[in-house]
């Protein structure tokens, strides 16, 4: 089943006031709307989060011009932000989407000439950005090349990635959901290997004729990726027959050419070249084009299931189009910026590192946050925003969590140092309120804070419904 299919198949009283200390953000008690059981938020924050925790809240509700209610410790010092920072991204995104056409369509083309069913020439395949690139378009890519009536190709396989310049972009963290952004890749940049032990037999998705499988017969039972062609499955068959593991890709668009020769084998086209990277040729010839008809696949993995590649993909991508290819890191910062900036948020207000927000430099404020999403919600895309984010207890990333709400869309951010909720609650008095919620504290990656999380929402909506 390939990446795709798997995506695809404050606070009690009517009146509250929420109260501060010296370190807080705002120095005097405020008045808020909000219909919800009485407690203080403030309170139960500070009693039940670790006491080396930096915290910060803000709300406010949208469609107004109210003040932004904000508390914590961190005064008016910004905190790590983790995975949404994606909201950004994805509402730059969906602004350029609503005043032009977007086209992440990956190109195969060909040089020289067609003598006897031999294509004397190379075949190049040329990306621009889609991640969800799978093993069934390149499928449909080759019976192109049937029509054509070519079943040998003299020359080499190019993959050219070149709409990106992902290079130096570094994430220092191992799995499968670190894989490196690129113009070119498949299945989320990343590879699944499955072995049945008992029979030896190896399932690799994407298919890749390069890829090598070493059995070792003693440790532990697992799968050790030593490079993207080169993977070592140690353990006895009998203690554990079956074993599946997904890695991240260091090089998706060599990978995806090594695909691409796998597949045209298959289908009884050999390639007698080599597989490299390169650009394509200015007098290539194009012979079929892999569609995709808008965004919302990377964006729906962005939002909903929180994907850093489709989200780093979507920042390049931003540079790219703004600022013209190839797409960098810098570009893709300075788009984001920019667009912040239209919308009357001063830039400085947050600290760009990446669109995923796995970088340590990523810094914004919770207050911050909420005026963004308050303006966000004023966008004729808002519902396309709103509706990527995932609902808790039902959907994405917060599938498992115990309060369920379908009425609340919310990103998530975590990392081993952080815990973040921002989004949107649907109040059970009709009122709408953004908000954001953020944890700074050594260890959050192992601590339960969807307790604290789920509090957060459940007084924000007004109770169970």
């Amino acid at each position: 089943m390939s990446i795709r299919e798997w995506v695809t198949k404050t606070l009690p009283l009517l009146s509250l006031f929420l109260f501060w200390g010296t370190s807080c953000i705002t120095a005097e008690p405020v008045e808020v709307s909000f219909s919800v059981e009485p407690f203080v938020l403030k309170d139960y924050l500070s009693s039940s989060l670790p006491a080396n925790a930096r915290w910060s809240f803000s709300a406010a509700y949208t469609g107004s011009a109210g003040p932004v209610i904000s508390m914590g410790n961190t005064g008016d010092k910004a905190l790590m932000p983790a995975s949404i920072m994606k909201l950004f991204v994805l509402a730059a995104v969906m602004d350029l989407t609503a005043r032009e056409r977007i086209e992440l369509s990956t190109d195969i083309a060909v040089t020289g000439e067609v003598i006897k069913g031999e294509l004397r020439g190379d075949l190049y395949i040329r990306g621009r950005g889609n991640a969800f690139l799978s093993t069934s378009d390149l499928a449909k890519a080759s019976e192109a090349l049937t029509y054509l009536g070519i079943r040998k190709i003299s020359g080499d396989i190019i993959a050219d990635e070149s709409f990106f310049d992902a290079e130096g972009w570094r994430n220092h963290r191992e799995g499968p959901s670190y894989a490196p952004p690129g113009a070119l890749g498949l299945d989320l940049h990343t590879v699944s290997i499955t072995v049945d032990n008992l029979s030896s037999k190896v399932t690799i998705e994407p298919p890749n004729d390069a890829v090598r499988i070493i059995f070792l017969t003693s440790g532990r039972p697992d799968i050790r990726q030593v490079d993207d062609f080169t993977y070592e499955v140690s353990g006895s068959p009998h203690v554990s027959p079956y074993i599946r593991r997904r890695f991240a890709l260091n090089d998706p668009a060599l990978y995806a050419g090594w695909t691409l020769k796998t597949v045209l084998r298959k289908k009884g086209i050999d390639v007698k070249g080599a597989v490299k990277k390169g650009r394509m040729s200015a007098g290539s010839r194009k012979i079929h084009t892999i569609e995709v008809e808008d965004l919302s696949d990377m964006i729906r993995a962005a939002g909903t299931y929180s994907i850093n590649v489709a989200a780093d993909n979507l920042l390049l991508l931003l540079g790219a189009l703004r600022f013209g290819p190839p797409g960098t890191l810098d570009k893709g910062r300075r788009a984001m910026l920019e667009f912040l900036d239209k919308m009357g948020l001063p830039a400085g207000g947050v600290a760009v590192a990446d669109g995923s927000g796995m970088a340590s430099a990523n810094r914004t404020t919770s207050e911050y946050v909420v005026r963004f999403l308050r303006k966000a919600s004023a966008m004729p895309w808002f519902e396309t925003f709103r509706t990527s984010l995932p609902r808790p207890g039902m959907d994405g990333t917060l599938r498992d969590m115990v309060y369920r709400n379908g009425l609340v869309r919310v990103k998530t951010g975590r990392l081993e140092d952080v815990y973040c909720l921002a989004g949107y609650v649907d109040r059970r008095d009709g009122k709408r309120v953004a908000f954001a919620y953020m944890v700074n504290v050594p260890g959050a990656g192992t601590m339960d804070l969807d307790v604290t999380g789920a509090e957060v929402l459940k007084r924000l909506a007004g109770g169970e419904y």
